[in-house]
């Protein structure tokens, strides 16, 4: 009897695995859809340079000299969401495969703060307004650069996670889910790709030569003024 059960066993396995590499087999290219969001932007101006130096570190921010008076910042986010189709392929036999996939991602509350400390209009401000303007900029550019790259990947991924096999109805939901958990871990790497694109963009703008530059935009306008006083 152990020897059959064995054999059983064995069987059951090996029948298994020839039907899940069925489900391997059958077209299912799913459509992709990518939505996505800037965010809408707001000023703040509430705080000085010590309270945005503190939310900056929240960040992992650190702006230098006059520029420590303003800070962009965003939060990346997204979802996976995933419909899928279920095919026959015996008497209690289904292939539970992807039909579409949405992807969302973008920017929530995207914010530019100025310290309050700062004139409005003035020289100063106006420097530390455009260079965190500037920032945000990057951002956009940022995610419209990832945006293409995103759908081309999730078709390649799409090709690369095959169909799943289960015995019985009651196990589609269950497979629908791990068919979500791969796409998401997939995701997941992509996004870090686009937050370590964000940061190596942002810092070609915060450098100390850039920095030299701005803040000797107001010193320029200073001696031009003291001049023409004169």
């Amino acid at each position: 009897m152990k020897k059959l059960l064995i054999i059983l066993i064995t069987f059951f396995s090996f029948t298994q695995n020839v039907k899940a590499t069925i489900c391997s087999y059958i077209d299912h290219t799913p459509t992709v859809e990518i939505h996505y969001s800037y965010g809408k932007l707001h000023y703040n101006l509430k705080h000085n340079q010590n309270e945005i130096t503190l939310i900056s570190k929240q960040y992992g921010i650190t702006e230098n000299g006059v520029f420590a008076n303003g800070l962009a910042s965003i939060n990346v986010n997204w979802a996976v969401d995933l419909n899928t189709l279920s095919e026959v392929i015996g008497p209690t036999d289904i292939c539970v495969a992807p039909s579409n996939i949405n992807v969302f991602v973008g920017f929530e509350n995207p914010v530019i703060y100025i310290s309050k400390d700062l004139v409005p209009n003035s020289c100063e401000y106006n420097v530390v307004l455009r260079h965190e303007q500037t920032h945000q900029q990057i951002n956009k550019k940022a995610l419209e650069a990832f945006l293409p790259r995103l759908e081309a990947k999730l078709k390649k991924i799409a090709k690369e996670i095959k169909p799943i096999y289960v015995s019985n109805q009651n196990q589609i939901d269950p497979a629908t889910k791990v068919l979500v958990h791969k796409y998401s871990n997939r995701v997941t790497t992509l996004i870090k790709q686009l937050k370590k694109q964000i940061l190596d963009e942002q810092a070609k703008l915060d450098h100390n030569s850039n920095y030299a530059y701005e803040e000797n935009i107001c010193r320029k306008l200073i001696t031009s003024q003291a001049r023409k006083a004169q």
